[in-house]
């Protein structure tokens, strides 16, 4: 689904969208059915996949193949949002500990900063809840849909609305110190970018490809590049929404958009280190000085932050509607829309084990907790996953 929709053309072409890549990510059109993976063969099973736990939450789940429903997790406690507006936190057991019902459904999954539960919803909310009990203890009314996770930065939070704003709001009490707004194309994917915080500097990409830094303090443009300029006749053709989170390493950013470049930027002045044609929407993953991803046709690369050169590249998971990709227990672990856990060398890319996990969809990368991960389903069941190495 777009973020906006502008007249019949527009809505026609969403719809093409949606056709065109059902198959490259986890689109919410019933249950998957795909071929069951290739086995690993003996003598690459190296690691078990299995479930220590298994929580029900019952909750509503909307399943959007760019903006999937993030675990949010600190210590021993978990928290979930659904689309029902429920917030769910969790003991390090798949104990519900509570449950708060919001006005509106949330966006991208909730943040645990300190002793409190952030989480923006798409009634234009930003609302702040204590992590002990689930109070609320304030809540702020933004522009539009909360499209990205609430983003603690020192005493400031950052997110972005579906009207291209990216806003600036007290940890203290939700008031809001500033707002930048910037150009949006009439046609986009549905989520956006996770703002970023550095020190006095706030990066966030747009869903015009472009990257922008930000003065933290008053939210004055810095500067401002592309990622990738738009080409082609069509709305379709020139969409080059940037979904993916970047992340820092060094004096760069990293960012990338859907069809069209991933790049290496400086984060003083925004000129360019490297760039190359790439297709991404899932979050991007930099670990032991690589860069892991997933690309738009499901393949998984692991980059050399510095050049941009490809390290290795494993395409066995093609076409499956996968997640981005986590690393917990020194192995990287992908998820698809059929349920399966893949597990993977971060050294090699070659693939060291499987599991099916769930019966329908895992909709978001797993998340490291403990000596594990945690991964959830479309349906809504949450799982404690054990990793070990053999």
């Amino acid at each position: 689904m777009p973020k906006r929709s502008r007249g019949l053309a527009t809505a026609v072409a969403v719809l093409v969208l949606g056709s065109a890549l059902s198959g490259c990510g986890m689109f919410s059109g019933g249950p998957a059915k795909l071929a069951k993976p290739t086995p690993v063969t003996a003598a690459d099973q190296r690691v078990k996949l299995s479930t220590a736990w298994q929580a029900r939450l019952y909750g509503g789940w909307r399943v959007d193949p760019y903006q999937a429903t993030q675990v949010a997790v600190a210590g021993d406690r978990i928290v979930v949002g659904d689309s029902r507006g429920n917030v769910i936190a969790l003991n390090g057991a798949g104990r519900e500990l509570w449950r708060r019902q919001l006005d509106g459904r949330i966006s991208a999954g909730g943040t645990i900063a300190g002793d409190r539960v952030y989480v923006g919803n798409d009634a234009g909310f930003v609302t702040a809840l204590s992590l002990s009990q689930g109070q609320v203890l304030w809540r702020s009314a933004l522009s539009s849909e909360v499209i990205t996770r609430v983003v603690p930065a020192g005493d400031r939070l950052l997110a972005q609305t579906n009207d291209g704003k990216l806003w600036s709001l007290s940890a203290k009490d939700g008031a809001q110190q500033w707002s930048y707004s910037a150009t949006i194309p009439s046609l986009s994917l549905r989520g956006a970018a996770t703002p970023l915080a550095d020190q006095d500097t706030v990066y966030a990409a747009f869903s015009s490809g472009e990257l922008a830094a930000l003065d933290a303090r008053d939210g004055h443009l810095l500067w401002q590049v592309p990622v990738a300029t738009p080409r082609g006749r069509t709305e379709l053709e020139r969409l080059v929404d940037a979904d993916a989170t970047p992340v820092l390493m060094g004096d760069s950013i990293i960012a990338g958009t859907y069809q069209g470049k991933l790049g290496a930027f400086n984060r003083s002045s925004g000129a360019e280190s490297w760039s190359r044609d790439m297709s991404v929407f899932n979050p991007l993953l930099l670990a032991n000085d690589r860069l892991y991803l997933t690309d738009a046709q499901d393949v998984l690369y692991a980059i050399d932050p510095r050049t941009g050169a490809t390290l290795w590249r494993n395409d066995q998971i093609q076409g499956r509607g996968v997640t981005g990709p986590a690393l917990v227990q020194g192995t990287l672990l992908v998820g698809d829309r059929a349920g399966y856990l893949f597990a993977f060398d971060p050294e090699s890319g070659r693939r060291i084990g499987q599991a099916r996990i769930a019966a329908t969809g895992l909709q978001s990368a797993p998340v490291a907790f403990g000596d594990g991960a945690l991964a959830l389903s479309r349906e809504g069941s949450l799982y404690r996953l054990r990793v070990a190495r053999r």
